[in-house]
């Protein structure tokens, strides 16, 4: 083997090692991941509470918690869209006030409601690496303007929320997962072994730059 050979053969050992290098460790900053649980408690029976996912069925009177864990140096947004079209953006980033620098941020919002319109309940909830300008934007405008013009801007808010979440795809390109197991971040005991389930997380989301879910609630 000559001189020439052996410096390339070094060469391409070199690079293809390198190559197998940077497969084995991705760029991690790249992936973004929240954690999150969604609780009900009915009307009749406030101390008896359950999960809420997409396809579960609530009523009138019932009430709902959205827990979350989400990354320090992400945006994340709760937004309603409720069984009688109108838009909520019930909860943003820009509401977090942290203390030093801590890797993941995690927050119980209050107790939702639900009024006496029935239908279909969407909860969007979204991470992202960067803020949502456009869709907050939508949401300034919408919560400002007279009622006759809300339904534009509602069909804004709906092309600009199918975009970001891929809902026209089959398959976008965000994986969700149900937890191995479920975590609380930060529930009280009732009696003895019993956990409270309130501040309970069930599954996560992520994804590149976006991680997102969406839940659909049967709501009569």
């Amino acid at each position: 083997m000559t001189m020439i050979t052996r410096l390339l053969y070094l060469f391409l050992t070199i690079g293809c090692l390198t190559s197998l290098h940077a497969g084995n460790n991705p760029d991690e900053d790249r992936t973004l991941s929240f954690k999150y649980g969604i609780v009900g408690r009915t009307a009749e029976n406030p101390d008896s509470l359950f999960e809420v996912a997409s396809g579960s069925l609530l009523h009138s009177g019932d009430f709902l918690r959205i827990n979350f864990k989400m990354e320090s140096k992400a945006h994340f947004y709760v937004i309603l869209n409720s069984s009688n079209g109108e838009y909520f953006l019930y909860h943003s980033s820009s509401n977090l006030k942290e203390s030093g620098n801590p890797e993941t941020i995690s927050t119980s919002l209050d107790w939702l409601k639900l009024d006496d319109n029935i239908g279909t309940e969407k909860i969007y909830l979204i991470s992202s690496d960067h803020p949502l300008d456009m869709l907050t934007g939508l949401f300034v405008e919408y919560d400002e303007v007279k009622k006759k013009l809300k339904k534009k801007l509602a069909d804004k808010i709906s092309t600009e929320l199918r975009a970001l979440t891929q809902e026209k795809e089959g398959k976008p390109l965000v994986l969700q997962a149900r937890l191995s197991k479920p975590e609380n971040i930060g529930g009280t005991f009732r009696g003895e072994d019993k956990t409270d389930i309130a501040l309970f997380l069930f599954n996560k989301c992520t994804g590149d730059s976006v991680a997102f879910d969406v839940i659909r609630v049967t709501h009569k």
